[in-house]
């Protein structure tokens, strides 16, 4: 097993911290991981309906030049909300009715055609 380099997380007897301050860091991927686990605690912390700039992240400690260049990949990697919307059943009249629907217009369109 490969030693993790200083801008990896690092795993403790409480879990996985980064060791390299936001600002000191310089490996693109760890930068871009432990970017988007912070766009993803903004996001947790405001809501769903976040609005998330460059001036939070630099408050956070991130270098203007790392929001530049990793700020779009990092948020791009979180993964996407799923909805939680469930689709309402249909009673088996309701799709009757919604078969009948359809088929009176095509039916007249039928005899138009066939100048029935």
């Amino acid at each position: 097993m490969q030693t993790p380099t200083v801008d990896h997380r690092t795993p403790t007897h409480d879990g996985f911290i980064w060791k390299e301050p936001r600002h000191r860091m310089v490996d693109a991927g760890a930068v871009r991981q432990r970017m988007a686990e912070d766009i993803g605690h903004l996001v947790e912390d405001r809501g769903d309906e976040a609005v998330i700039d460059t001036d939070d992240l630099i408050r956070l400690g991130w270098r203007p030049e790392h929001v530049r260049a990793y700020a779009a990949a990092a948020l791009s990697s979180l993964p996407a909300k799923r909805s939680s919307r469930r689709r309402r059943a249909v009673s088996p009249g309701e799709m009757a009715a919604t078969f009948a629907c359809l088929a009176l217009p095509a039916a007249l369109i039928a005899r138009q055609i066939l100048g029935v």
